[in-house]
């Protein structure tokens, strides 16, 4: 076989191997994550670049937290914070701690959910938390009643409590 004819084979070797290996990449939520990204575009599009989007982590021993991210014109542009455990007699949250940053203050606090767009999660979901092994986490991705994103993450399988790693949102509004 002379060389130019085996460097072409080379070469399509690893393209077929790589197409290959892309079409594992999200570990078969392909589809329904372009559908969520498609639909986030077009109600983006719409309803405009301004919202707030609460994210919440409960823990299984009665703590917790809830982070509001306000983005103004596609930029992140404040974040409240609030920590609580729930009280064991009435089961109402007690609020033990809270923050609330604005465009000077960004990032002045180390607790609370980053300081990303929607957009951000989207690529976050797909780069850092589809992709991870299926063999050795549950992962979990789904949408809200309107399609977009809601929960993309994953648990390692020998996981007990509180080991979930992602994405969670709560809530979208449009400002």
């Amino acid at each position: 076989m002379n060389k130019k004819l085996r460097s072409s084979m080379v070469a399509l070797l690893l393209v077929l191997n790589v197409a290959c290996d892309r079409k594992d990449d999200l570990n078969g939520y392909e589809v329904r994550y372009k559908q969520s990204l498609s639909k986030w575009q077009e109600v983006k599009m719409q309803q405009g670049n301004s919202y707030t989007y609460n994210v919440n982590f409960v823990s299984w021993s009665g703590f917790g937290n809830t982070t509001k991210i306000t983005v103004e014109n596609d930029l992140v542009t404040g974040r409240a914070y609030q920590a609580f455990r729930i009280n064991e007699t009435n089961g109402e949250r007690e609020v033990i701690g809270s923050y609330t940053e604005n465009q000077s203050t960004l990032g002045s606090h180390d607790t609370g959910a980053p300081l990303l767009t929607i957009d951000d999660l989207y690529q976050s979901c797909a780069r850092d938390y589809l992709v991870v092994d299926k063999k050795k986490n549950m992962i979990y991705f789904e949408m809200d009643a309107a399609g977009l994103l809601q929960v993309c993450g994953f648990v390692p399988e020998d996981c007990m409590d509180d080991c979930y790693a992602g994405i969670r949102i709560d809530s979208l509004v449009w400002l």
